[in-house]
């Protein structure tokens, strides 16, 4: 009946190039003393927030030095893709969170899959390596 009338329809009220899937896989590990039991992490494009929320272990148990967290970001996450980075915070077993001290840039390209490795400690504070 829709298309008699000459009206678009899109799935669930969205357009077209925002149901194209860009499927970006960060590979956290572990390489601290501690263990984590979340990441936390907030998304910006151009400068504002635009995502945020977090991962853990599906059984909640925390995730020891050389373990991995994966976390899968779709389209919707990521807004445009354009100038995306993201900031990471990471929360302890005891509760305790730190702010990892530098963002991440995401990359725009389809079914990108980047390591970072968690380094740092309590004292001096937490950063990535890729």
């Amino acid at each position: 009946l829709l298309s008699k009338t000459g009206l678009d329809t899109y799935a669930m009220g969205y357009e077209p190039e925002l149901l194209e899937s860009r499927n970006v896989t960060l590979n956290l590990v572990n390489f601290t003393e501690i263990e984590i039991q979340a990441i936390s992490y907030s998304i910006y494009s151009d400068g504002n927030l635009i995502s945020s929320g977090g991962a853990s272990n599906a059984d909640n148990s925390p995730v020891k030095r050389w373990e991995t967290f994966n976390i899968f970001f779709e389209h919707g996450d990521l807004g445009s893709g354009k100038n995306v980075t993201i900031e990471f915070g990471i929360e302890m077993p005891d509760g305790k969170n730190f702010t990892v001290t530098d963002g991440f840039r995401v990359p725009s390209e389809d079914g990108a899959e980047t390591t970072l490795i968690l380094c740092g400690s309590v004292k001096d504070g937490f950063y990535f390596e890729q």
